[in-house]
C-alpha cells in the first residue's frame, strides 16, 4: 500500500492516484481512515477527501 502525497488517498496497486491523478506516493504513513460517504462526512471535509476510500492520516 502507498499513500498519495498530494491528497493522502491510499492505493494498493497502480501508479496514478484515482482521487487527484497525482503520481507522487509514499509507502511510509501513519494510521488510516476509511471514508464511506465523502459528501456527508465531516472528517472527509476536513481531510479534503472528494471520493470514498482509504486515506492516510499522516504521511512521513
Amino acid at each position: 500500500m502507498k499513500a498519495c502525497k498530494n491528497c493522502r488517498y491510499i492505493i494498493e496497486q497502480g501508479n496514478v492516484c484515482p482521487a487527484c491523478q497525482s503520481t507522487d506516493f509514499s509507502d511510509k504513513f501513519n494510521s488510516q481512515i476509511i471514508i464511506f460517504d465523502a459528501e456527508k462526512s465531516e472528517i472527509a471535509r476536513k481531510l479534503g477527501a472528494k471520493i470514498a476510500g482509504k486515506y492516510a492520516v499522516r504521511i512521513k
